[in-house]
């Protein structure tokens, strides 16, 4: 079964820069500075995690720091699975 990590590095090997190689990623890599990938990328990106794990960018908006790396997509996840247990 595939972890959330391996989905989203699953899924960022189809939005990379042609240029960009997902051998060297780290989890903390900032995915835009480093040039993996681009804004068109970003948008692909919140597509993803709405479909992929149910996550509501309508009430809060999409914050790009959020969307920056593995390890802040995997703390979004987190947050948004925490909150909605809660209700």
């Amino acid at each position: 079964m595939k972890t959330q990590r391996d989905k989203i590095v699953s899924f960022l090997q189809t939005v990379l820069r042609s240029s960009a190689s997902i051998d060297r990623l780290q989890d903390h890599d900032n995915l835009v500075q480093a040039g993996y990938i681009d804004s068109l990328a970003m948008l692909e990106i919140v597509a993803f995690l709405e479909a992929e794990f149910a996550i509501d960018f309508s009430e809060s908006g999409v914050n790009p720091v959020d969307l920056e790396s593995i390890d802040a997509m995997l703390a979004l996840i987190a947050r948004s699975h925490s909150h909605t247990s809660k209700h």
